[in-house]
């Protein structure tokens, strides 16, 4: 599936890590994988190499792994290859915010399982190549504008050419009148033919989700008196067949001779397949991918926050363990496919006997809580 990508494990622990190359050698034969056993030998390599994906250890002989994640997202070379953090540790709710806060993209317990490893290697690398992919395509088209504005005059005119050929939906905000421009390509990609929408900023609002509306207006607000230094703001538009889709938004104002905006101007782009696959990504790192129920890493942040919760209620709180008798035995005669159907149906049955306040999850291998 994937040639010619680069992965550096960086763990002091040998064996996990000749483990790990021999996974990702039998499913993905294609990427070449490179080792590091100290995280400054770590760090070198990936400054080196500038691999596709990062797989890090927590505890390191040298320099955390919390330290190598940090420096790493501070190169701008370096700050968007994706973060595997593993661990042993079991208590490490507070190191997984800390790592997730600086910018590491998915966090596994040891030991895991392989087909959640792989899976969350896969989808990562997926990930990543669009990333670069909208990065070229970004690149291409910045290069194409300013090469274009440096041949432009400040003419109305020809504004509205470029606004009108830039790939994308188009909107010019006139902040003086408080009047909209909206694009041909804006419409297409709600749905809606050129003359169904008028340029109107009530219709152009009134489109935008409930729920994202102040959050937009603050952004805009935020970048308009110069508190932020780009405008940018992902919201949900409603579409003529009344669907709602992520748009980002993107803009840039012009500023009059005292300094005050006069114009915004940006482009709109539907990121709806883009919020879905992190939306996947999420359900993979706490669902489990044969039976979909949550997975130890939910099951602990939902144990925490009902404990906390009877610390307030003085209320009891009961956790079940289950393991299945002689499950290896179902393996060894009938294979493990049909294991896999027990696993299936033995979730599937827990689940329907439960209450909608109760939780059960699959703890791993043969073990449900």
């Amino acid at each position: 599936m994937f040639k010619d990508l680069k992965i550096v494990v960086v763990d002091d622990d040998r064996s996990l890590t000749a483990i790990i190359k021999q996974l990702i050698n039998i499913y993905e034969p294609g990427i070449e994988v490179l080792e590091a056993y100290t995280g400054k030998q770590g760090i070198e390599l990936i400054m080196t190499e500038e691999p596709d994906l990062i797989i890090l250890d927590i505890k390191l002989p040298d320099v955390s792994g919390c330290e190598v994640c940090r420096i790493i997202k501070n190169e701008d070379n370096l700050s968007m290859i994706p973060i595997i953090v593993i661990t042993g540790l079991r208590d490490h709710k507070d190191l997984k915010i800390k790592f997730l806060e600086m910018g590491a993209d998915a966090f596994l317990n040891k030991p895991f399982e392989d087909t959640e490893f792989i899976a969350q290697i896969r989808a990562l690398l997926r990930l990543k190549q669009a990333e670069d992919q909208i990065k070229y395509e970004r690149d291409q088209l910045r290069h194409k504008v300013v090469k274009q504005n440096q041949e432009i005059t400040e003419q109305e005119e020809r504004w509205q050419v470029i606004l009108e050929y830039i790939i994308g939906g188009i909107w010019d905000w006139d902040l003086r009148t408080d009047s909209i421009h909206i694009s041909t390509q804006w419409k297409d990609l709600l749905g809606y033919d050129k003359d169904e929408v008028d340029d109107d900023l009530v219709f152009f609002f009134a489109l935008i989700h409930p729920a994202d509306k102040e959050r937009f207006q603050k952004a805009v607000k935020s970048y308009i008196n110069k508190q932020e230094p780009d405008f940018s703001s992902d919201v949900r538009l409603k579409c003529k067949d009344g669907t709602y889709r992520w748009f980002l938004y993107r803009g840039h104002a012009i500023w009059d001779e005292e300094g005050n905006p006069v114009r915004l101007i940006g482009v709109h782009t539907d990121i709806t397949d883009h919020k879905q696959q992190l939306l996947n990504l999420e359900k993979m790192a706490l669902y489990d991918n044969l039976t979909r129920l949550p997975n130890r890493v939910l099951f602990y942040d939902f144990t925490e926050k009902m404990i906390a919760a009877t610390h307030r209620t003085s209320e009891k709180i009961g956790i079940l363990f289950l393991d299945l008798d002689n499950f290896k035995e179902v393996n060894d005669t009938f294979g493990h496919y049909k294991g896999d159907e027990v696993l299936v149906t033995v979730s599937q049955r827990l689940k329907s006997l439960i209450r909608p306040l109760d939780f059960v999850a699959r703890f791993g291998g043969d073990e449900f809580i």
